[in-house]
């Protein structure tokens, strides 16, 4: 494969879990995928769960790269804040998405709980012109944000939710 910019990849792993005590593979899942679609992972930082460095680490790979996938920090917890640095980043509001809200409560409905808990909907929380992408295996929807003619795919942690994400719906995309 010849690399030139259009086919390098940045990635972004966001967790303080990821520094202590869980493996991330999610850089082995990426490179796997990204390679065997052409594509190949050039840059891999892994951040914790600080805005301030989440957002240095997105301006440094997109000197870099037109790509970005960031995994991690999408979910409803207080130290989910990956949105909010893309957000500051960009400087795009943050916005409810209706859409986004209703698959998370179908996700819910089809694990037959009722009670969605109140921080979910943080999850349905989109940055402004964003488009949201289906997670089809967990509760935080993805997105893919356009910012001075370069792709930021932001898409959840956890592995089997960032693999078919990956897989199914930014490879696609991509080779369009």
């Amino acid at each position: 494969m010849k690399k030139n910019k259009d086919n390098c990849i940045s990635l972004i792993c966001v967790g303080n879990e990821l520094f202590y005590n869980v493996l991330n593979t999610n850089v082995h899942i990426a490179s796997r995928i990204c390679e065997s679609n052409g594509f190949s992972i050039d840059i891999n930082i892994l951040v914790p769960d600080t805005i301030e460095k989440i957002v240095k680490a997105v301006g440094f790979c997109l000197k870099n790269s037109s790509i970005l996938l960031i995994s991690g920090g999408l979910g409803p917890t207080f130290d989910d804040i990956t949105k909010e640095a893309i957000s500051m980043y960009t400087r795009k509001k943050l916005i409810f998405s209706s859409s986004a809200w209703g698959e998370i409560q179908k996700r819910f409905s089809e694990r037959k709980i009722a009670d969605i808990p109140e921080g979910n909907k943080k999850q349905a929380m989109v940055i402004e012109g964003a488009d949201f992408i289906s997670n089809n295996v967990g509760t935080a929807p993805g997105m893919i944000v356009k910012h001075n003619n370069k792709l930021i795919f932001l898409l959840p942690g956890p592995p089997w939710e960032f693999e078919e994400m990956l897989k199914n719906s930014v490879i696609p995309i991509l080779k369009k």
